[in-house]
C-alpha cells in the first residue's frame, strides 16, 4: 500500500493535486524496443484510476519490464495527473 504521508513529502504539492485524480503511468523505453507514439516519442503510456494504480503499474514496469519477460527495461517511468 502505498504511503500517503511519505509522498506527500517527497512529492509536495503535486501529490496532493493528484492524489483523489486520475492519473497517468508513463514509461520512456530504450531504442531496442519501438512503443512511439503521435509525438514521436518512445514511451507508452496508460489511465488509471487513481495514483496508487499508476504507482503500481510502474513499479511492475521497473521489476518485470515491457510484458513482464524480464528482458527490456524502462529508461525511466512517472506518473502524472490525468487532465483532459
Amino acid at each position: 500500500m502505498i504511503d500517503h504521508e511519505k509522498l506527500s513529502t517527497i512529492l509536495g504539492s503535486s501529490f496532493t493535486r493528484i492524489k483523489s485524480q486520475r492519473a497517468r503511468s508513463v514509461a520512456v523505453w530504450p531504442d531496442t524496443i519501438r512503443v512511439g507514439n503521435v509525438e514521436g516519442k518512445n514511451e507508452s503510456s496508460d489511465e488509471h484510476d487513481s495514483p496508487e494504480a499508476a504507482y503500481a503499474v510502474c513499479r511492475m514496469l521497473e521489476r518485470d519490464g515491457f510484458g513482464g519477460e524480464g528482458k527490456v527495461f524502462p529508461l525511466s517511468t512517472r506518473v502524472e495527473p490525468v487532465t483532459d
